[in-house]
């Protein structure tokens, strides 16, 4: 007659198949009855708990899935189940290396937004546009490659200024451009007027 098999398993997640005989043997040596399940803490460990003990685990500090550290642009960190990353990516938190890339990027245009800025003064005018719409206004201050801007007038596509106020607040809405409300730009959003 065949001897009956029965699965042992490791820590380390390995199982394999010995005969009845055997097993007393293997479990002195690293093997098992039940298979493990890794669990993590808060801290960033892991370990290696037998099935049966997982529950009890989840009661003192262990969880099921890893936690990542997400951080914020403005320099907070925080821990997040590894579920939970992609949401939290799309509220503004990222990981080291996204936001190391991101603050690079910045960097970069910064300087040119800086090195743009030297083409601008104070008192100059200045305009910006989109599909065909234009609107103008005046320089009132520059400062780190950011540009002070209090925008006076929209135009229509045919040159003439926008004089109903209906269609201007509906302009500032849909724009996001404020006549007589000055506001900071990027050098690389105002354009030198003609």
């Amino acid at each position: 007659y065949e001897e009956p098999v029965v699965t042992l398993y490791t820590e380390d997640g390995r199982s394999d198949c010995f005969s009845q005989s055997e097993v007393e043997a293997q479990l002195t040596v690293g093997w098992y009855r039940e298979p493990f399940v890794e669990l993590y803490s808060w801290d960033g460990r892991s370990q290696s708990f037998p099935q049966s003990e997982v529950e009890s685990q989840l009661t003192v500090g262990w969880y099921k899935e890893p936690f990542i550290t997400l951080y914020a642009w403005d320099g907070r960190s925080q821990k997040f189940p590894k579920s939970e990353v992609k949401a939290q990516k799309t509220v503004g938190w990222y990981e080291k290396w996204e936001l190391d890339n991101l603050k690079s990027e910045q960097a970069e245009k910064d300087r040119k937004n800086i090195e743009l800025a030297k083409n601008f003064y104070i008192g100059q005018r200045v305009c910006g546009s989109v599909f065909s719409y234009e609107w103008y206004g005046t320089v009132k201050d520059i400062n780190n490659g950011k540009i002070l801007v209090n925008w006076d007038a929209f135009y229509d596509s045919y040159g003439f200024r926008i004089t109903n106020q209906m269609e201007i607040i509906s302009l500032e809405y849909a724009l996001g451009v404020y006549i007589n409300e000055p506001t900071w730009y990027d050098a690389s959003q105002v354009y030198i007027a003609k």
